[in-house]
């Protein structure tokens, strides 16, 4: 049994990592299964990662979003992803609290 990001990271590069070997999610996306955002390290690296994007475990989680925030965002970026695919400014937008269907400005 293997977490998904894990399992897909492993099959893309054709390798398997340690079992006390991380990857951590350059886009700050638990659920992001890419491969080019994700980057294998330590724990210690997490951690250090975790610090310096101010992602704290004191109950504020991700950049200020809670549990219940980030279940729904990652409820609409699969629902985003299942009919579209991975269309890079409509994901970009869902992170940014922005409905895709929005027009832009400029």
């Amino acid at each position: 049994m293997a977490r998904p990001h894990r399992y897909y990271y492993e099959i893309s590069f054709g390798k398997r990592l340690p079992d006390d070997e991380e990857l951590l999610h350059q886009c700050d996306v638990t659920i992001c299964v890419n491969p080019d955002h994700l980057q294998p390290g330590s724990k210690s690296d997490n951690m250090l990662d975790r610090s310096a994007k101010r992602r704290f475990s004191n109950g504020s989680g991700i950049r200020g979003m809670d549990r219940r925030g980030r279940a729904l965002r990652a409820r609409q970026l699969r629902d985003e992803i299942k009919a579209n695919g991975w269309t890079q400014d409509r994901v970009s937008a869902i992170l940014a609290g922005i409905d895709p269907e929005q027009p832009a400005l400029f």
